[in-house]
C-alpha cells in the first residue's frame, strides 16, 4: 500500500473514531433520559468500536490517528454546539421541559467520564491484546469504521429532524 493511501486510510479512521466519540456522547445522553442501563450498554459497545478504528500495527500509527482525530471532534462538536441538539433532543424526549438542569448535565458528565475511560481501555486492549495485525483485519477496520461512520451520521441527522426548533425551547 503507498503512502498516500496509508494516509488517506488513517485520515478516514481518524474521521469515523471522532464521530463516534462525539456523536455517542450526546446520543446516549438521549437514551439516559429514558434508560441509563441501556446508555450504558451503548457507551460501551462505542468503546470497542473506537478502540478497534485506532487499532495499528504500531503505537506510533495508534497515536497518530488518536491525534488527528482531535480537530476532527472539536468541529464535530461545533456542529453539535451550533444545533443546539442536547437541548433539542431533550425537549424531543421530554415535552416542554425548558433548558437541561444541573442534574442532568452532571449526569451527562459522569457519562461522558465514563466513556471516555472505556475507549482508553479499548484502544489499549486494541492494540495489546487482539491478535497480530493483519491485512485482513486492516480491511474488516476500514470497512467497519466507515460504516459505522455512515450509520452515526445518517442517525444524528435523522434524530435532528424530528427535534423541536431551538426558538421554541427558549420560550418555555
Amino acid at each position: 500500500m503507498s503512502k498516500a493511501t496509508t494516509i488517506l486510510k488513517n485520515s478516514l479512521l481518524s474521521l469515523s473514531a471522532a464521530l463516534i466519540f462525539v456523536s455517542t456522547i450526546f446520543l446516549s445522553n438521549m437514551v439516559a433520559v429514558k434508560n441509563t442501563a441501556l446508555s450504558l450498554i451503548i457507551i460501551f459497545v462505542a468503546a470497542v468500536v473506537y478502540g478497534l478504528t485506532l487499532k495499528s500495527s504500531t503505537t506510533k500509527s495508534v497515536l497518530w490517528k488518536w491525534v488527528v482525530s482531535l480537530p476532527l471532534a472539536y468541529l464535530i462538536l461545533q456542529y453539535f454546539w451550533a444545533t443546539h441538539y442536547a437541548v433539542r433532543s431533550l425537549n424531543w424526549l421530554l415535552p416542554r421541559y425548558g433548558q437541561s438542569n444541573a442534574g442532568g448535565r452532571t449526569a451527562g458528565a459522569v457519562l461522558l467520564l465514563v466513556f471516555t475511560v472505556l475507549c482508553i481501555i479499548a484502544v489499549g486492549i486494541a492494540q495489546y491484546a487482539v491478535p497480530k495485525w493483519s491485512k485482513r483485519f486492516a480491511h474488516i477496520q476500514w470497512i467497519t469504521a466507515l460504516a459505522m461512520a455512515v450509520a452515526v451520521i445518517v442517525i444524528v441527522l435523522v434524530l435532528e429532524q424530528q427535534f423541536p426548533s431551538y426558538q421554541y425551547v427558549i420560550t418555555l
